[in-house]
């Protein structure tokens, strides 16, 4: 007599054999998703020690949860290689903060070895014990970045576990949908500037940067057939109302890279839906290979000479993006420590750009200098694992557009700015990705039915 086959149990359904306890535990864990997404760019966007801290609580946090609920299911191939290749530019951190003799630290890393040597003369002087030689030029601030950096690939993860029905998905978009509209709201409490609305973030173009991804998730839900809305006219009014609300703070931050970025980003909805509903895959490519062709474009735009008819705020990006190329030489392979960009800007003066510069103003340009080579494989590994999340679906889902329309445009607004080192940016991004990535897993399960679908 043949055995009565049973349907395998996913990890994103609930089973009736979880303990009470751990599913309350799970609860809380949710709730405390739910609250960080809310409160993180308050903090200036992120940049404060307390914002920080906040960050590394929760992911870590998140993490623990997971681990103790008792997840039988591993999260998809794409997602765990992206979470790997954040922890191996975390990595690399650490194996900058690792002391070095001189001899060995001259071979590695020779311009920091004659920085290192330098201080040590000027240290010498005053009677003062000199540091240990290490790759990194300001240690605290590598162990520091590194963490953090630890921290975004944890909390893809955690979300991923935490965010595992329909009903905490719609949760979840709705509270990232009501943080960037508070931040509208709190922009223009504090009045409209000839510099654009910005928020509680430092400058009104990370407010972009934020409301891109804010977007992508109201966008993602209007545009879907099934996206993750309930039916009915009042559920999809809503989405209406706060695509479009959305998209107004968005002008109001009158960020000329942000509005491009935001536009490119709904083009990306509007394309990967066609070619999932056509079935081209071809096209999926487009949205993937622009960032990368505009981060091209950053590269070679300073040695073409036409920095005298550029606008003066991209004339003087070029400087810096020259300045900065000038600087990776000096730390090609692990760079000048993560964080660190300040310090190995000041190892290649331009004579054009005077004062601080604490930041390239294009986030690749930012981790060739400061983590060198090798993190750029990584990051590229990780923009590659997040290509074939969307590149090898058939029906893309709602919840993996909203990924895809946050992680694309970010880039490519990340070759004109430093968005990624605002932590409540790449923060949430980590938490829509690995979110998306359970609810895609969700309807791929066959959980949800095509017609009405949450995911």
């Amino acid at each position: 007599m043949e055995k009565e086959s049973r349907p395998p149990v996913y990890a994103h359904e609930d089973s009736p054999r979880q303990n009470p306890l751990v599913a309350k535990f799970e609860q809380f864990g949710f709730g405390l998703l739910l609250i960080f997404i809310l409160i993180v760019p308050l903090f200036y966007g992120g940049v404060t020690y307390s914002a920080r801290l906040l960050i590394e609580v929760v992911a870590f946090t998140a993490a623990s949860i997971a681990i103790i609920a008792g997840y039988d299911r591993v999260p998809p191939r794409a997602l765990t290689g992206l979470a790997f290749a954040v922890l191996a530019i975390a990595a690399v951190g650490c194996i900058q903060l690792i002391p070095l003799s001189s001899s060995t630290l001259g071979r590695v890393s020779p311009t920091s070895a004659g920085i290192y040597q330098e201080s040590e003369k000027l240290l010498a002087q005053v009677g003062t014990p000199a540091s240990a030689y290490r790759i990194s030029l300001a240690p605290p601030q590598t162990a520091r970045t590194a963490l953090l950096i630890a921290a975004y690939a944890v909390l893809a993860l955690g979300s991923h576990f935490l965010v595992r029905t329909p009903s905490r998905w719609r949760a979840f978009r709705m509270t990232l949908i009501l943080a960037g509209t508070i931040q509208i709201l709190l922009g223009m409490a504090e009045g409209f500037v000839a510099q654009g609305i910005r928020g509680t973030f430092l400058v009104s173009n990370h407010l972009a940067a934020y409301l891109q991804i804010t977007a992508a998730m109201a966008g993602a839900g209007w545009i879907s057939r099934g996206g993750p809305v309930s039916p009915g006219r009042t559920a999809n009014a809503l989405t209406s109302a706060s695509l479009v609300f959305l998209y107004i703070g968005l002008a109001l931050t009158r960020s000329v890279a942000g509005v491009v970025a935001a536009v490119f980003g709904a083009a990306t909805l509007f394309l990967l839906r066609y070619a999932a509903t056509r079935e081209r895959p071809l096209l999926k490519i487009l949205p993937m290979v622009v960032p990368i062709a505009a981060i091209e474009m950053t590269l070679l735009l300073p040695h073409s000479g036409l920095d005298a008819s550029m606008p003066a705020s991209l004339a003087s990006r070029m400087e810096m993006w020259l300045t900065s190329m000038h600087a990776w030489v000096g730390f090609p392979f692990l760079g000048s420590g993560l964080g660190t960009f300040a310090e190995a800007f000041q190892s290649a003066p331009s004579p054009v750009v005077r004062g601080l510069v604490a930041h390239a103003h294009n986030d690749f340009l930012q981790l060739l200098v400061t983590g060198g080579l090798t993190s750029v494989i990584f990051a590229a590994a990780a923009y590659l694992c997040v290509c074939l999340m969307v590149s090898q679906e058939r029906a893309l889902s709602a919840s993996m557009l909203a990924a895809a329309a946050s992680v694309f445009p970010l880039v490519l607004h990340g070759s004109v700015e430093f968005n990624f080192s605002i932590p409540a940016i790449p923060a949430t991004l980590a938490c829509v990705v690995g979110a998306a990535t359970a609810m895609h897993m969700h309807r791929e399960n066959g959980q949800i039915q095509d017609g009405n679908s949450t995911g």
